[in-house]
C-alpha cells in the first residue's frame, strides 16, 4: 500500500509539476519563432475598388532585386485600382506618346554653365547665364538629372517605341522630385538586363519625373515604401 506524503510535500511537488509545465511550454514557444525578413506592407485590396492608396508605407526595405535569368510582367490591361496612376498605365499601354507628354510637370531651376555629379543643376542652354531660372523636367537617364521638353519627347518616345511591360506599382519610401505618390515600373524584355522605365506620378496624376535606363540596367525596384501591384513571381 503507497503512502500518501504529507501535506507540505504535496504542496511542493505540485509546484515542481507546474514549473516544468511552465518551462516547456516556453521552449515551444520559442522553438516556434520565425526569423524570416520583413518585407515592404502590400497595399490590400478592398472588394471591387482595387489597391488602397490610403494604406500605411513599410520602410522595411528599400530594394528588390530581381534575381534569376527571366523577368516576369504583368499581362496587358492589368491595372493597379487607382484612378490616376491606371491612366498612365493605359496611356504607356496604347503607346500613347501624346497624353503622356501632357502629363509632365516642368518646374523652372537654376542653371549652371559647367554642372558637375549627380542631381547637379540644369546646364544653361547657350547664351543663358548661370543662375538664370530655366524650364526642366526630372529625367534620370541611368542617374539624376534635368531634361528640356525636347530631350523629354525623345527619350519617352524611345522608351514607348521598346514597348515597356509592366512589371510593378509601389508608393516611393520618401518623396521623389515634384512629390511623387507612385512609381510604375515596366521592363523591356523577359530576359536580364531587361532595362527600366519608371514612371513617377503625382496624387493628381501628373507626371513629376521619369527614369529611363536601357538594358543592360537591370530591372529592379528601388526605394520602396509600400507596394500597390507587387511583382509576378
Amino acid at each position: 500500500m503507497s503512502v500518501m506524503p504529507p501535506p507540505p510535500m504535496r504542496q511542493a511537488y505540485a509546484l515542481v509539476l507546474l514549473a516544468s509545465s511552465v518551462i516547456a511550454l516556453l521552449g515551444a514557444a520559442c522553438g516556434s519563432g520565425s526569423e524570416d525578413p520583413v518585407s515592404p506592407s502590400v497595399i490590400p485590396t478592398s472588394g471591387t475598388n482595387g489597391p488602397s492608396p490610403t494604406a500605411s508605407p513599410s520602410t522595411a526595405a528599400s530594394t528588390f532585386p530581381t534575381t534569376g535569368e527571366n523577368v516576369s510582367f504583368h499581362p496587358p490591361l492589368t491595372r493597379s485600382g487607382i484612378a490616376d496612376v491606371d491612366a498612365v498605365l493605359g496611356e504607356v499601354e496604347s503607346a500613347d506618346v501624346a497624353a503622356l507628354l501632357t502629363r509632365l510637370r516642368f518646374s523652372d531651376v537654376a542653371c549652371a554653365e559647367n554642372p558637375l555629379g549627380i542631381g547637379a543643376p540644369p546646364k544653361c542652354p547657350p547664351g543663358i547665364s548661370s543662375g538664370t531660372l530655366v524650364s526642366v523636367f526630372p529625367l534620370d537617364r541611368c542617374e539624376e538629372g534635368f531634361a528640356s521638353l525636347a530631350e523629354v519627347e525623345g527619350q519617352v518616345r524611345s522608351a514607348i517605341a521598346r514597348q515597356p511591360r509592366l512589371y510593378a506599382v509601389h508608393r516611393p519610401d520618401r518623396p521623389g522630385t515634384g512629390g511623387a505618390a507612385f512609381v510604375a515600373v515596366f521592363g523591356f524584355r523577359e530576359e536580364q538586363p531587361s532595362g527600366v522605365f519608371r514612371v513617377y506620378v503625382g496624387g493628381d496624376g501628373m507626371i513629376v519625373r521619369l527614369g529611363v535606363c536601357p538594358p543592360p540596367a537591370t530591372l529592379s525596384l528601388q526605394n520602396v515604401g509600400a507596394i500597390v501591384l507587387p511583382p509576378l513571381p
